[in-house]
C-alpha cells in the first residue's frame, strides 16, 4: 500500500512547478481579498535618508492578471537567466570533452585519493560565487564527467558540485561582489546610528574564510559517507567510450596548440580588464570608482560576460587541442562536438519553460517580498538583544531565502532594521552582515525559487538515465537536505563560537562593539 501510495505521489518536476503556478496565482486572489500589504524602511543610497516603501500583493487570479500571465509567457522564458548560460556553457563543455583535452587534462587524476578530489570539487565549487552563477553551468557537468572519470557514479558529483555552490554562496577566500554589496547596505544602515561609522567589504573576510574551509571537510564527509554509497555504482559509458576509440594522431602537437591559445586568450582577457592602457579596460565599467566594482559590479561587461568567457576558456583550447592532435579535423567534427553537449537538452527546455513561468509568477504577486518584510517586522517587534538576537537574525534569514532568492535584496529590506538592532546592543554591524549570509546560504539548495535548481534536476537525470525511474523534484530535495542540514549547523556553530570567544571577523572588526 505504501508503495502505491509513493508512486501516486512522485510528480514530475514539471508537474510540480506547473502546481507550484496555479498555487501561487490562487494565493494572490486570496491575499488581495484580504487585503495583504505592508511597510518597511529603505535607505537613499544618494542621500542615506530613510525611506519607506509599500508592498501590496499582486491579485493575478484576475482579468489583468491573465493578460500579464499570456502576454509575458514568452518572455519570461526567453529572459530566463539559466537558458542562455546554459547553452553557452555546454557548448564549451562539449568540445573540451569531444576532443579529448578533458581526459588528456584530468586522466591522471585517477591516481589521487578520491576524498581529496571531492574535497577539491566543493572547495572549487564554493569559490565559484566569486564569478555569479558560472559554477551552476561548468562546474556541476565538469564535477559529473570527473567523478565518471574515475569510475565513480557522476551524480554524486553534480550532488557535491550544487551543494558546495549552494550552501557555500556566503562563503569564499576572497572578497567578491557580494561582499561589496553587502557592505554598502551594511554601512548606510549603521550610518543611521552612528553617521562616522565605516563598514569596507572585508570586514568579514576571515569568518568566511574559515566557513569556506570547514564547509569543504563537512561537505565532503556527507559526500563520501551518504550520498556515494546510497546511489550506488555506475556503468561508466559515453565519454570513456568515446575516448577510447578516439583516434589521437600528434597528442604533443595537441597539447601545445592547446597551451599557446590558452596563454593568447586569457592574456587577451586579462589586458581587456586592465585600466589605463592603450585600448585596454573595455570590459570594466568606468562609472565605477573603485576597482572591484568596476570589474564584477552589477553593470560591469566583464561581469555579465564571466558564463561566455568561460565557455570560451574550455572551448578555445579544446578546439586547437583537436586540431593539433587530430581528433578534431574538419568543422564538421566541431560543430558534432558542440552539440554532443546538447543532445538531451530538450528535457532541460521544456522544464526550464515551467521553472521560468513559476518563478515570474512569484515575483510578480510580491508573496516573497511580504513575507520578508513581514519577518524583519517580527524581529523588530521582538525587542530581542545579544544571542537571541543573533539566532533570531540567523533562523528568519534561512526562512526568508526560501521566497526571496536575492541575497542583496532581502538585505536592503532586512539592514535597516537589523544593524541599527544590533549595534543598540552592542554588536557591530560587521558581525550582523555575517550572520545574516550564514542564514541566507543554507536553503539555497531547498527553494524552488532558486532558478538554477532546474539545471541541477536536469544534469541528475542526464546521468541517471541508467535508472528505471526518472529523478523527481522532491528525490533531488533529499540529495540536498543532508548538507542544508550539515552546513546550517555549522555555520551556526561558527556564529556562536565567535561571538562567545570574540574572535575578529575581518581586519579590525570584532562580533561585539
Amino acid at each position: 500500500m505504501k508503495s502505491k501510495l509513493r508512486k501516486r505521489f512522485s510528480l514530475e518536476p514539471v508537474t510540480v512547478f506547473l502546481l507550484l503556478t496555479l498555487l501561487t496565482i490562487i494565493i494572490s486572489g486570496i491575499g488581495h481579498l484580504l487585503d495583504w500589504q505592508a511597510t518597511y524602511t529603505t535607505i537613499n543610497m544618494a542621500t542615506g535618508a530613510t525611506e519607506t516603501v509599500l508592498v501590496t500583493v499582486e491579485n493575478l487570479f484576475s482579468v489583468n492578471g491573465i493578460r500579464y500571465i499570456i502576454s509575458n509567457s514568452v518572455s519570461n522564458f526567453a529572459s530566463f537567466a539559466p537558458l542562455a548560460t546554459l547553452i553557452i556553457a555546454f557548448m564549451g563543455v562539449g568540445v573540451l570533452e569531444k576532443s579529448g583535452l578533458f581526459h588528456r587534462l584530468f586522466g591522471n587524476i585517477k591516481e589521487a585519493p578520491v576524498k581529496l578530489i571531492t574535497f577539491f570539487i566543493i572547495l572549487l565549487s564554493i569559490l565559484s560565487s566569486i564569478f555569479g552563477d558560472v559554477g551552476f553551468v561548468l562546474l556541476m557537468p565538469l564535477s559529473a564527467l570527473i567523478f565518471m572519470l574515475i569510475g565513480r557514479n557522476p551524480v554524486a558529483g553534480v550532488i557535491a558540485s550544487f551543494a558546495g555552490i549552494t550552501g557555500g554562496a556566503g562563503a569564499n577566500l576572497f572578497i567578491s561582489s557580494l561582499d561589496m554589496n553587502l557592505a554598502t547596505f551594511t554601512d548606510l544602515a549603521a550610518k543611521l546610528i552612528d553617521p562616522a561609522y565605516v563598514v569596507n567589504a572585508n570586514s568579514n573576510w576571515f569568518f568566511i574564510i574559515t566557513a569556506t574551509l570547514l564547509l569543504s571537510l563537512v561537505g565532503t564527509f556527507i559526500t563520501e559517507k551518504w550520498i556515494v554509497p546510497r546511489l550506488g555504482e555506475y556503468k561508466v559509458y559515453d565519454i570513456i567510450e568515446d575516448l577510447n576509440e578516439q583516434k589521437v594522431i600528434n597528442e604533443k602537437r595537441g597539447l601545445i596548440f592547446a597551451g599557446i591559445s590558452t596563454v593568447i586568450f586569457l592574456s587577451l582577457i586579462i589586458y581587456l580588464i586592465i585600466p589605463g592602457l592603450p585600448g585596454s579596460g573595455i570590459l570594466l565599467n568606468s562609472g565605477e570608482e573603485n576597482y572591484l566594482d568596476q570589474l564584477l559590479g552589477f553593470n560591469s561587461y566583464f561581469s555579465q560576460g564571466i558564463p561566455f568567457i568561460f565557455s570560451l576558456l574550455l572551448l578555445i583550447p579544446g578546439l586547437f587541442y583537436g586540431i593539433g592532435s587530430g581528433t578534431i579535423s574538419s568543422d564538421k567534427d566541431f560543430t558534432n562536438a558542440i552539440n554532443s553537449a546538447m543532445k538531451d537538452i530538450s528535457k532541460i527546455l521544456i522544464l526550464m519553460f515551467f521553472v521560468a513561468q513559476f518563478i515570474a509568477v512569484f515575483k510578480q504577486t510580491n508573496i516573497g517580498l511580504l513575507i520578508n518584510v513581514a519577518l524583519v517586522n517580527f524581529i523588530e517587534a521582538t525587542e530581542f538583544q545579544g544571542l537571541a538576537l543573533v539566532l533570531l537574525v540567523f533562523f528568519v534569514a534561512m526562512l526568508g531565502n526560501l521566497f526571496i532568492t536575492s541575497t542583496t535584496t532581502k538585505w536592503m529590506i532586512m539592514a535597516p532594521v537589523i544593524v541599527p538592532l544590533g549595534m543598540m546592543s552592542n554588536i557591530t554591524p560587521e558581525y550582523m552582515q555575517a550572520v545574516f549570509r550564514a542564514g541566507d546560504s543554507i536553503t539555497n539548495g531547498v527553494t524552488p525559487l532558486l532558478a538554477y535548481f532546474v539545471v541541477f534536476i536536469a544534469l541528475v537525470n542526464k546521468y541517471n538515465s541508467l535508472a528505471k525511474k526518472p529523478v523527481t523534484y522532491m528525490k533531488a530535495i533529499k540529495m540536498i537536505y543532508p548538507y542544508a542540514i550539515s552546513f546550517g549547523l555549522i555555520w551556526l556553530i561558527l556564529l556562536i563560537a565567535w561571538f562567545i570567544i570574540g574572535l575578529p571577523i575581518g581586519p579590525n572588526v570584532y562580533p561585539l562593539m
